[in-house]
């Protein structure tokens, strides 16, 4: 079997006022003519992959011109790109070997769209809710991974099974780059709003909580002295609370 088979390395580094904010993105037929699908169609992985790459296009000729999830003008079609995206799912009849590869795109139009999206201040603020949208659904999709990952080395469904296994070290360390870098996103420096600040605190407490039982010792070291500063020296008052009853939840889990 192939060393790649299994898992994520991921890479997110990525890793909201009353006042009514401008919107410089498109409208529907705007992004039709420019070569993106219709949103009432199914879309096929080589049109999810060819409309990020068409709108890093469209950024290169426009300023600020991307889906925003809350637009009157484009947020349907956001949630379109949004919807077409290959998502985990429990219960279902794929086999682990075609959920990881769907995991595997997922990842790689995440990683996609938000460089095309980008990271810069400017970004952080005017693409708040986007690219924080992007950062909750990788933190759902690692926590439905691990637990898919962990189900597949007990029930032993697979062939390589004893492989996952032993290729477990290599996925704590990518669990453990994405719920990092998700964390640095409270960090002060970056501009993003309050509100999505709050969202993501949220996100990445109900779906780790689900999932600490399965994380290492020294991930979960590195994760507590982070979740530990945001706690106390936070300045959104909202997102200290959030997790201050994360750490409590996680110590009953501990016991």
């Amino acid at each position: 079997m192939r060393k790649n088979l299994f898992v994520p390395i991921l890479f997110i580094g990525i890793v909201f006022s009353c006042k009514r904010e401008p919107d410089f993105s498109k409208t529907l037929q705007e992004y039709y003519d420019f070569g993106l699908p219709k949103i009432e169609r199914k879309w096929s992985y080589d049109e999810l992959e060819g409309s990020a790459k068409l709108l890093g296009r469209l950024k290169e000729k426009d300023s600020l011109p991307l889906p925003k999830l809350n637009s009157k003008k484009s947020g349907k079609y956001f949630k379109r790109i949004i919807s077409a995206l290959p998502r985990l799912t429990n219960g279902d009849s794929l086999s682990y070997k075609r959920k990881t590869r769907d995991f595997f795109f997922f990842q790689k139009i995440i990683k996609r769209l938000v460089f095309v999206y980008g990271t810069s201040e400017k970004e952080q603020e005017y693409y708040s809710n986007e690219l924080i949208e992007f950062n909750k659904l990788t933190l759902e999709e690692v926590a439905n991974m691990t637990l898919l990952y962990y189900d597949t080395i007990e029930q032993g469904s697979v062939d390589y099974a004893d492989q996952l296994e032993s290729s477990s070290g290599q996925f704590q360390r990518s669990v453990l780059t994405v719920l990092e870098a998700s964390l640095q996103n409270h960090e002060s420096h970056m501009k993003y709003k309050s509100d999505d600040k709050i969202e993501l605190a949220r996100t990445f407490s109900e779906n780790v909580a689900k999932i600490w039982h399965l994380i290492d010792i020294d991930s979960k070291e590195k994760i507590l002295v982070q979740v530990v500063s945001i706690a106390e020296q936070n300045e959104i008052g909202k997102v200290q609370s959030i997790y201050s009853d994360f750490l409590e939840t996680i110590e009953s889990k501990d016991r």
